[in-house]
């Protein structure tokens, strides 16, 4: 599946590169051989409504800097025929016979005449007609340099697009990798998901299951009743976890944001945790400065503490120290929650905020949790728009950063 859905990436995408690489070559090739025709026909035009004069002008002054080189190319590549009415050449103008050695001028306006058009090409040599008083006037061009050009333009954008169509290419196949990237992660998180949940849901059903069998033969034993109490109490955490994780990521969500002081939150919060701290025989810590307002859900950011602390706890070592600090900084509240123990492997930051994640694949539960707290815990932070974490304290532990 995953497969497909590059294939499909890189298809979607360098079809609808190429095709834009292609207009914009096309746009230049064409957009080239239409100014060189247009230019072509205004000048011609020029010289049949002053009757040649332009030509005789540039014929007088050939060797003055009155000319740009663009206009005298044109000019030494024209020249223009009078006829009288029985189309008898009386004069040409401009024409110089070393550049048309093989031209039979006399055939050549006879030729044109019996084309009975008003614009026309014969050969490389353009030509345009009109009728005058004294009969006519046939002004032709040389088109060969310009051909030339619009060739070597377009072996220049044939070359340019296939080198460009390569480069491409290889840059979609190695994007086609980070973008799918994240979908493959999130399908590879949701096998572990359910593999984790499998294992969480199987044990405490298992045991619900064999208390309730015993409890139909008539053993009424408290102690199999506070058993089904406790797994039912674990598989409905469980729920409420995947529930809570799932509104906050909601955006459409209504919520309920107030001004309320954050110094007391986070203080009720590490009084909240004191006794988790004291029964395990570690020791909290807490610096936090007073009178620190925040615009936010003020439930919310309790939890936000609780889950940090209760992670700090989780990990910290035996006898551990766990410390809990607020203060501001460029006018925003900073949180944090330091523990010692061991750092975060390098190879795991990436995916410690991912749901489900629990820094294991076998299922083996070491902490007593589902790997949804620091997920919810970035959820929160995002949903206030702030940054969430961590730093490895080398020799000494792990500290979660949050920046309100």
């Amino acid at each position: 599946m995953i497969k497909e859905m590059r294939y499909k990436f890189i298809l979607v995408t360098f079809s609808s590169l190429l095709l834009i690489v292609i207009l914009i070559l096309g746009t230049i090739y064409i957009s080239a051989a239409y100014s060189n025709e247009s230019n072509m026909n205004k000048k011609m035009e020029r010289v049949l409504r002053n009757n040649g004069s332009t030509l005789k002008n540039w014929t007088k002054y050939i060797n003055s800097n009155e000319f740009s080189n663009s206009r005298e190319g044109f000019l030494s590549s024209t020249f223009a025929v009078r006829l009288d009415e029985a189309k008898k050449i009386t004069e040409i103008i401009g024409y110089q016979e070393e550049e048309y050695p093989d031209v039979s001028i006399q055939e050549l306006a006879d030729k044109t005449l019996q084309i009975n058009k008003r614009k026309g090409s014969i050969g490389d040599l353009k030509f345009l007609s009109g009728k005058k008083d004294y009969g006519y006037m046939l002004v032709f061009s040389d088109y060969s340099e310009q051909n030339i050009m619009l060739h070597n333009l377009l072996r220049s954008c044939l070359l340019v697009g296939i080198m460009g169509s390569l480069l491409i290419g290889l840059f979609i196949i190695k994007l086609s990798y980070w973008v799918v990237n994240p979908v493959e992660r999130a399908f590879k998180m949701q096998k572990i998901f359910i593999s984790n949940a499998s294992h969480e849901l199987k044990t405490p059903i298992t045991v619900i299951s064999a208390n309730a069998e015993l409890l139909e033969n008539g053993d009424l034993n408290r102690k199999w009743i506070r058993t089904i109490k406790e797994n039912t109490d674990r598989m409905n955490a469980l729920v409420n976890d995947l529930l809570n994780l799932s509104r906050m990521e909601d955006k459409a969500k209504i919520k309920e944001y107030q001004t309320f002081n954050l110094s007391k939150v986070v203080v009720n919060a590490a009084l909240t945790m004191d006794s988790v701290v004291y029964e395990q025989q570690k020791e909290l810590i807490t610096e936090i400065a007073e009178n620190i307002f925040y615009y936010g859900e003020q439930d919310k950011m309790k939890e936000l503490v609780i889950i940090l602390l209760d992670n700090a706890i989780k990990y910290s070592d035996e006898k551990g120290i766990i410390k809990v600090s607020l203060y501001e900084r460029n006018k925003r509240a900073v949180l944090e929650v330091f523990n010692t123990g061991s750092i975060i492997p390098k190879e795991e930051g990436d995916k410690i905020f991912e749901r489900f994640y629990r820094g294991n694949t076998n299922g083996e539960d070491i902490t007593g949790g589902f790997g949804l707290g620091l997920p919810i815990a970035k959820a929160i932070t995002v949903m206030h728009k702030g940054k969430i974490g961590f730093e490895n304290i080398k020799g000494t532990g792990v500290k979660f950063v949050v920046r309100l």
